[in-house]
């Protein structure tokens, strides 16, 4: 079973990782699941609320994952490059990716639910992460970190678990 899990709390407007240990400490990061990038180049310059000050910049673009009122991922590159961030900023580059079982938990409500689409690229994403366990949940209430470890135990190695 992987050392580490990595706790996932996904709103609209709102993105936070929790890297959490069986042993020994994980990291966390939280901010605005965004970016800015110019408009020409593509080339990222800002993550989170730190991309705001571009959103009325000139040659600049927004990226808002989880944005969307009726979809939770309507753009698979821009959830992964939002993901990827806050993971290494969650980790510090200290853990290897391999090793992490994801907790994904989706506390807002997208309009008629999550769609089998929609599971089915949170999944992709996270094995493109490097995910070995997936486990994905919805509701309101934020999970403590035994809640999460006790999820994690219901899956087993390149597996995927919705938790109800």
């Amino acid at each position: 079973m992987p050392t580490y899990t990595a706790y996932l709390r996904i709103q609209r407007d709102y993105l936070a990782i929790r890297v959490i240990a069986r042993k020994g400490s994980g990291g966390y990061y939280e901010d605005v699941p965004q970016f800015a990038y110019h408009t020409h180049s593509k080339e990222v310059v800002a993550f989170g609320s730190a991309a705001t000050p571009y959103a009325d910049s000139r040659g600049y673009d927004m990226a808002r994952v989880f944005h969307h009122p009726r979809l939770a991922i309507h753009d698979l590159e821009n959830t992964y490059k939002v993901l990827r961030h806050f993971l290494d900023k969650a980790i510090h580059r200290r853990i290897p990716l391999l090793r992490l079982h994801f907790v994904v938990h989706m506390l807002d409500t997208w309009e008629g639910g999550l769609t089998d689409v929609e599971k089915t690229a949170l999944i992709q994403t996270c094995r493109e992460l490097g995910a070995k366990g997936i486990v994905l949940c919805t509701g309101p209430e934020e999970m403590s970190e035994t809640e999460v470890l006790d999820l994690t135990r219901q899956i087993r190695s390149n597996e995927f678990y919705e938790a109800t």
